[in-house]
């Protein structure tokens, strides 16, 4: 699957839910990437957390499964703003 890397910013992925950018596939894609970045640097254990969009939920979901597929620890911390998932990622 081709990504489109225009999504891509420094610091996060800003994209819109299409066909051709964040869908269930990209995102998977995404977060198996993220997760062989990870597991490269002895990395095993993921903070993921989501705003209020309808996708989120499910793009949550599709990210979660990418990252234990691959043997990753994943806490969810569900609907949440940023700062606390900065906060979580020390936290656990």
């Amino acid at each position: 699957m081709d990504i489109n890397e225009s999504m891509f910013r420094e610091y996060d992925i800003r994209g819109r839910v299409s066909s051709d950018e964040l869908n269930e596939q990209s995102v998977s894609v995404i977060a198996t990437a993220y997760g062989t970045f990870l597991k490269r640097r002895d990395i095993d254990k993921v903070v993921i957390g989501h705003d209020n969009r309808d996708s989120s939920p499910k793009f949550t979901e599709v990210a979660a499964e990418a990252f234990r597929r691959q043997g990753i620890t994943v806490y969810d911390i569900g609907l949440s703003v940023t700062p606390m998932v900065y906060y979580a990622q020390y936290y656990f």
